[in-house]
C-alpha cells in the first residue's frame, strides 16, 4: 500500500493485538515530507468487536517546506456504533464519548511537547452531526473547529455533490478539524 501509494514517509498506528483475533489500528499516515515526534495513544474505552481492534490515536510533525514552523498532524479512528444490534447502541456511544475524553486528555498532555502552532487532526470519528449527541462532545473534547461545519456554513465553499454540502457535513462520520 505505501508504496504504491508513492510516498517516500509514513507512520503506522498501534501494532498488532492477538488476542483473540489479530488486528491493527488502522492508523497510517503518508507524507512528501519527513514525519517526525511521533506519538500514539490506544484509547482504554472500548465496546463491542471494536475492542479487538487498537482503536487510537496516532500524532505526527512534519515540516512543509515555505512554512516556518511544524505542523502537527493527528488521525484517530474511533468505535463505530454497530446499528444491527440496537439494544448495545448506547454502550457504543458511551465507549466513544470516553475515547473523545481521552483525546482532550492526550491532546492536553501534548500541548507541551508539540512545537506546532497548527493542529490538523482527521480520521474516522463514527461521529455524526444529526444522530445521537456526540458531536458536541467532540466539538467540546477536542476544542477545534470542524471544517465541514464551516464549509457548509460558507456559501462560497463548494462541495460538488448533488446533496449540497450541509447535507454531507451533517452526515459524515469522517471529520477534519
Amino acid at each position: 500500500l505505501i508504496k504504491a501509494a508513492g510516498y517516500p514517509h509514513h507512520a503506522w498506528g498501534p501494532g498488532w493485538s492477538y488476542w483473540p483475533i489479530r488486528m491493527k489500528s488502522g492508523l497510517l499516515i503518508l507524507s512528501e515530507f519527513p514525519l517526525h515526534s511521533k506519538s500514539t495513544r490506544i484509547f482504554r474505552s472500548c465496546a463491542g468487536v471494536d475492542c479487538f481492534a487498537r482503536k487510537a490515536v496516532l500524532g505526527v510533525e512534519v515540516n512543509v517546506p515555505g512554512v516556518p514552523f511544524p505542523i502537527e498532524i493527528l488521525d484517530t479512528h474511533l468505535n463505530a456504533t454497530y446499528r444491527d444490534v440496537p439494544r448495545h447502541i448506547e454502550g457504543y456511544v458511551r465507549a466513544r464519548k470516553r475515547q473523545l475524553a481521552e483525546l482532550g486528555a492526550h491532546l492536553t498532555s501534548q500541548a507541551q511537547a508539540t512545537r506546532s502552532p497548527v493542529k490538523l487532526f482527521l480520521g474516522d470519528f463514527n461521529v455524526r452531526q444529526n444522530e445521537f449527541d456526540d458531536y458536541p462532545v467532540m466539538v467540546d473534547a477536542l476544542k477545534m473547529a470542524d471544517a465541514g461545519e464551516r464549509c457548509a456554513a460558507n456559501p462560497e465553499c463548494r462541495i460538488h455533490s448533488d446533496e449540497g454540502s450541509r447535507e454531507i457535513w451533517r452526515g459524515s462520520v469522517d471529520h477534519v478539524l
